[in-house]
């Protein structure tokens, strides 16, 4: 039998969570902030967790973390790869996207806390 290349969900958040933890390792302030989003994130909302860390240029590598694979699992319009637009699309998101975005967010972070 040929080997499939079909990878789970589980193996690509992983893939995922590696490079953006290894194209930010060195960066305390990257580890800090993935550290902390879960609880951002249950506190306040994904969305207001995306606009604080939209506002400050200092956080953009988890600003980039969460939108890039939000567009890649086609759960945000994939013409929303520009940080505006992201943002424009995920504020017209009705309440069950926004809940699919927001379990898809913390799972993707679960995998970045333990690489990071």
């Amino acid at each position: 039998m040929a080997a499939t290349s079909i990878k789970s969900i589980e193996q690509e958040r992983a893939a995922h969570a590696w490079t953006s933890a290894q194209k930010n390792k060195g960066n305390d302030k990257f580890a800090s902030i993935v550290a902390k989003l879960p609880a951002y994130i249950k506190a306040n909302g994904l969305m207001n967790t995306l606009a604080f860390l939209y506002s400050k240029s200092d956080y953009a590598p988890a600003f980039e973390l969460l939108s890039s694979w939000l567009v890649n699992q086609k759960l945000v319009d994939p013409k929303a790869a520009d940080r505006e637009l992201f943002m424009k699309e995920m504020v017209t998101m009705d309440a069950r996207q926004m809940m699919a975005c927001t379990a898809e967010a913390m799972a993707l972070i679960n995998w970045v806390r333990r690489f990071t």
